[in-house]
């Protein structure tokens, strides 16, 4: 799913890899700063991307959105600095944080301008760096991946034409799986007009 969004926007796909370090590939993710999904987004960020919540709903935790907002954000930021550990960077702590350590280091060079930004962000890229080897370089290491029961594959998105219910859709659908693929529900109600994730067969 993150490689299609970021194949739709022109992204570089390893970048998917920002969704462990944001999140922890945890949807419902928050952090200290008021960042919430697997992405990471602040409530400004976030609703400037079509990102949204109220007492039902809160698609910041939805993956799928946060995701597609995800990939665009970082087309955007690219398109502003024109250099993606500049780009991640100013993701992580805003771009004015990332040009006032520019003007600082006098230069464009992320390495020269590194010990210009909050301290977080200068642990960011290294980071990101350290979770892509891992996950392309793993079996070098005598590490074993442990692969996930469900694929998002298995999936497909239904929009519910009236309000309802987990408790209800849980007739037609398993209940515990709906409630795992659907975190950005806050509550037991699915509101009209909302689309809900659901695996075939149940």
């Amino acid at each position: 799913m993150f490689e299609g969004k970021l194949d739709r926007y022109g992204v570089p796909r390893e970048l998917k890899y920002r969704a462990v370090v944001e999140g922890a590939l945890n949807p419902r993710a928050d952090s200290w700063a008021g960042a919430s999904g697997l992405w990471q987004f602040m409530p400004a960020t976030g609703a400037q991307y079509g990102l949204r919540k109220n007492q039902y709903v809160n698609t910041f935790y939805d993956p799928v959105s946060n995701a597609d907002a995800g990939a665009r954000y970082l087309r955007d930021l690219y398109k502003m600095y024109k250099d993606w550990n500049l780009a991640i960077s100013a993701y992580n702590c805003g771009p004015g944080n990332v040009n006032k350590a520019i003007r600082r280091a006098g230069t464009r060079n992320y390495w020269q301008i590194r010990k210009y930004l909050p301290k977080e962000t200068q642990a960011y890229v290294p980071s990101f760096i350290a979770v892509n080897y891992l996950f392309n370089f793993y079996n070098q290491h005598k590490m074993k991946p442990q692969y996930f029961r469900y694929s998002f594959f298995d999936l497909k998105m239904i929009r519910m034409e009236k309000n309802t219910t987990f408790r209800e859709l849980g007739k037609k659908f398993s209940y515990s799986f709906l409630k795992f693929a659907n975190p950005q529900f806050t509550s037991e109600v699915i509101p009209e007009g909302s689309i809900v994730y659901v695996r075939e067969g149940g």
